[in-house]
């Protein structure tokens, strides 16, 4: 009796034992899950960028701002804080800047009204800007190759699509690598032309 109730007290703290470990695991992914949503920009390639935040809209996306990022009051403020130098929109006539954010000293969000966002980020060192981006082009018929001031750049048109019985609209979005950087605009409803007006002013 008294091995057999020794023996049950070991296997209940094995089970005690491994049920920990599978709720630490458990902890874990769902951490890992959440950064990788709230992440807006990815350091590996603009096509990744577009289908990070491409989906996300002026609500969700100012939500998810306030949670990661921290407002700040000017570009100036904004440009001590991170480690480069950024270009901005000098014409940006009827959308007035209503937002600036830094998140971790390194990603800078610009959101102007009528919900259009500019992100920057830079880009991880030793990453190559100039990766062959063909193969990705033809693959998905919806982005389309630009040139933002002498960048090589993609782009996606905003579009509707139904998914699990329920009506989506994507972002219009434009994404090119500038000195460094991984720079991204999106608006929600924008044509590529009217965004590529924004980003040919940037200086």
């Amino acid at each position: 009796m008294n091995i057999d109730k020794v023996s049950n007290k070991k296997v209940i703290a094995v089970f005690i034992v491994l049920a920990a470990l599978l709720l630490a695991l458990l902890v874990v992914q769902r951490m890992l899950n959440e950064t990788n949503q709230i992440s807006g920009v990815s350091q590996t390639t603009s096509t990744s960028t577009l289908n990070t935040v491409g989906s996300m809209t002026g609500g969700s996306m100012q939500e998810g701002l306030k949670r990661v990022a921290v407002e700040v009051g000017t570009i100036e403020e904004a440009k001590k804080i991170v480690p480069y130098d950024f270009p901005v929109p000098t014409n940006s006539s009827g959308y007035e800047l209503t937002g600036i954010y830094v998140e971790d000293s390194s990603t800078v969000y610009l959101r102007y009204e009528k919900s259009i966002y500019m992100i920057y980020h830079a880009l991880r060192a030793g990453y190559d800007p100039n990766i062959d981006d063909t193969e990705t082009l033809s693959t998905e018929p919806e982005l389309s190759r630009i040139e933002v001031r002498g960048y090589r750049g993609i782009a996606r048109e905003p579009e509707k699509d139904v998914r699990d019985g329920v009506a989506r609209r994507t972002d219009g979005m434009i994404t090119w690598y500038e000195n460094g950087l991984d720079i991204a605009i999106y608006g929600d409803g924008y044509h590529v032309n009217q965004l590529m007006r924004l980003a040919n002013s940037m200086k």
